[in-house]
């Protein structure tokens, strides 16, 4: 038979019958509670509160498709006022000095057309880089009043708008 030191050294099992919670879990209870404890990230645990989505989307990924796509139209829209702008500055300065025959004016506008491509890249750069930072600041801060304060509603929006509001109008002095 067993000797009694052996059966003292073994480990009690945790009741296991149907009533038990325990019984439901796939892993032991202490491994969901070691792998959230052990490696904290502010990322996973936006993503579990189903009160900050919006939009159907999670803070993280909607601050990254919402600042994306401001910065790719705000790219868009300063490439063509770079482009008008730099086509009539280009006019403005060869006024006094337009070209006479038919391979003068191929030239002029091969020439004006790679000012303005220039133009369009140098403003739509710059238009993208200032309208994705204010899209992504409001976008932070809203997801940001949504976390503290537990949820999603208008006032978090309404704070964010204001504050990212006059973030752009100190910096537009």
């Amino acid at each position: 038979p067993s000797s009694p030191s052996a059966s003292s050294s073994e480990i009690p099992s945790e009741p296991t019958d149907a009533s038990s919670p325990a019984s439901s879990w796939p892993l032991s209870p202490h491994y969901y509670y070691n792998s959230a404890v052990a490696h904290p990230d502010l990322a996973s645990e936006l993503s579990k509160n189903p009160l900050l989505n919006r939009i159907g989307l999670e803070p993280m990924k909607r601050i990254t498709l919402i600042t994306a796509s401001a910065s790719f139209w705000g790219f868009v829209l300063g490439g063509i006022i770079g482009s008008r702008q730099s086509g009539m500055q280009y006019l403005a300065e060869n006024a006094h000095r337009l070209p006479k025959n038919m391979e003068g004016w191929y030239f002029y506008h091969k020439r004006k057309n790679y000012r303005m491509m220039f133009g369009a890249l140098r403003k739509g750069a710059v238009y993208s880089a200032k309208t994705g930072a204010l899209v992504g600041l409001f976008e932070i801060l809203e997801a940001s009043a949504d976390f503290y304060r537990g949820g999603a509603d208008m006032f978090n929006s309404m704070m964010a708008g204001i504050a990212s509001g006059a973030v752009f109008s100190v910096a537009s002095k």
